[in-house]
């Protein structure tokens, strides 16, 4: 009952934060109420965020991220502290679910397309990525010392029983399960994406459009990249609040 609780709040917080993250791009409560509304009705949002599972932690954590960055580089001035917790955020949402990394891609691609100098952007990069670090060291210490065990250690036995139990990779069948992702807002979808284009046409510099691509093209690059059981609904969704948006 405890995870099911966890996973009801996780559930109306993932709404709640696609809400405000259409708010502060697009400054329109009807296309942010909208924008809720299309993600909580997506199939794999529906089916899996309130089973006996983690995905719901991970889209939460990795939603919180990319509405963290969005009101840091709202700000004038960018601050180290800020890039740092946020990527402690996402490094601890990433302890339930890996899903939840697709924060710290959304920082790291505001980062990078942001006109800062070189100088700023390298110190961005090293405190969002120690803030991000942290919380994997303290669950590995703390592993270690209660449990006398080592996740790393974990982590390679995994790896070792999914090698032994399987050899196929990502085949182009399983794009089918892209389809599942968002289904029949697809074509909301391609609309959006024309009308992002043209957006970027008359505001060259709109990083933050820019940075929203930049991600979905680094998540659909890394994850045929794995084994085939990684292109499945419920793994490929961590990309949908980006889509919706």
């Amino acid at each position: 009952y405890t995870f099911l609780l966890q996973n009801i709040a996780f559930f109306y917080l993932c709404g709640i934060f696609i809400y405000k993250i259409n708010q502060l791009i697009f400054k329109d409560d009807k296309l942010a109420y909208l924008g809720m509304l299309a993600y909580a009705t997506c199939q794999p949002f529906a089916i899996f965020s309130l089973a006996i599972l983690s995905d719901a932690a991970g889209w939460f954590f990795g939603i919180a991220g990319i509405y963290f960055t969005l009101k840091i580089f709202s700000e004038p001035i960018v601050k180290f502290k800020d890039v740092a917790l946020t990527g402690f955020l996402v490094g601890a949402g990433c302890l339930a679910k890996e899903s939840a990394v697709i924060g710290l891609i959304f920082l790291y691609s505001c980062i990078l397309l942001n006109e800062l100098s070189f100088k700023k952007k390298a110190g961005l990069f090293l405190y969002s990525s120690i803030g991000f670090i942290v919380p994997f060291a303290i669950s590995f210490f703390l592993i270690q010392y209660f449990y006398d065990d080592s996740i790393i250690k974990r982590i390679l036995e995994s790896k070792n029983a999914i090698n032994a139990t399987s050899t196929d990779n990502f085949e182009w069948k399983h794009l089918k399960q892209t389809f599942r992702l968002i289904d029949m807002y697809w074509f909301l979808f391609l609309i959006g994406l024309i009308s992002v284009l043209r957006i970027l046409k008359r505001e060259p510099h709109n990083f933050i459009l820019r940075s929203l691509l930049l991600t979905v093209i680094i998540i659909f690059l890394l994850i045929p990249v794995g084994p085939s059981r990684y292109f499945r609904d419920r793994i490929l969704f961590i990309v949908a609040p980006i889509l919706i948006i």
